[in-house]
């Protein structure tokens, strides 16, 4: 029988991943909206468009940093109309960039 891989995370929002449970109840919390930005611009680079599609915030436990990659789009000089770069932040919290 093949070992549990206990460094793998779950989302427990259904029963999709559970095999067995007893005595157990779940609740799920209303989710509840930071005030402010979480991110402003600070940057010459930053921009309105930022876009964060997939998994690009990661924390490193070795580093005790949260890190996230994102996209941004500007027209800065030497830039072409539509070229995007990747852009990239730590945190200790990730609330504050």
């Amino acid at each position: 029988m093949a070992q549990p891989e206990y460094r793998k995370k779950y989302l427990f929002i259904d029963d999709s991943s559970v095999v067995q449970s007893d005595n157990l109840r779940r609740v799920t919390n209303q989710a509840v909206k930071h005030p402010g930005p979480v991110m402003v611009p600070d940057a010459p680079w930053d921009t309105k468009d930022v876009n964060l599609n997939g998994r690009n915030v990661l924390y490193d436990p070795q580093d005790k940093l949260f890190k996230m990659w994102y996209r941004i789009a500007n027209r800065m000089e030497g830039w072409g109309a539509t070229e995007c770069k990747t852009a990239y932040a730590t945190s200790t919290d990730g609330i504050h960039w």
